[in-house]
């Protein structure tokens, strides 16, 4: 996702102020719910970054799915909800200048992009944009499940591909095991 605040005040020039948006972006998703994805262990926010430039404050970062991997509607729910949010962040107090002074900003965004893609662990394919193992009876050819052939199996819930029976066994039928 990439979140572009317009700002008159230069921020995230520091790694306080760059960790101070990184907390009020975690607090805004949990506290709306509109990435309960972080509440229920379910998804990591990954890639953070925060940059200021031409009265622009850029706020960039990844959800990535940790559990239920096979459920993509995980991350397009809350996807959906971000996008269609309107973002406003309250972000720490900060020092002005040498008085001791402090004060806190608000940006309001203009706009929300994002770029979902999938990807899935060692354990998995990625099908249909889900991360899938194949069920018994069939095994992982070029990137896909296939059914395994009259006289091959897996029986296993698994990525392996179709094994040939050996010693004169077969199997009844494709997709057997």
């Amino acid at each position: 996702f990439t979140v572009v605040f317009p700002s008159s005040s230069s921020y995230c020039t520091t790694s306080t102020e760059r960790t101070n948006v990184q907390t009020a972006l975690e607090s805004f998703l949990r506290t709306d719910d509109l990435a309960s994805c972080l509440g229920a262990h379910q998804c990591q926010l990954t890639g953070y970054s925060c940059t200021w430039s031409a009265s622009q404050l850029t706020v960039s970062f990844t959800l990535q799915q940790i559990a239920m991997l096979s459920d993509s509607s995980i991350l397009s729910r809350d996807a959906a909800a971000i996008q269609s949010s309107t973002f406003s962040l309250s972000v720490g107090s900060r020092r002005s200048g040498t008085s001791r002074s402090k004060r806190s900003l608000s940006f309001s965004a203009n706009s929300v992009t994002s770029t979902p893609t999938t990807t899935c662990g060692v354990d998995y394919l990625t099908v249909n944009e889900q991360c899938v193992k194949c069920p018994p009876g069939y095994g992982a050819s070029s990137g896909a499940c296939v059914e395994c052939a009259k006289g091959s199996y897996n029986a296993l819930t698994d990525i392996s591909p179709c094994i040939l029976c050996s010693g004169g066994d077969t199997t009844l039928a494709a997709g057997t095991t």
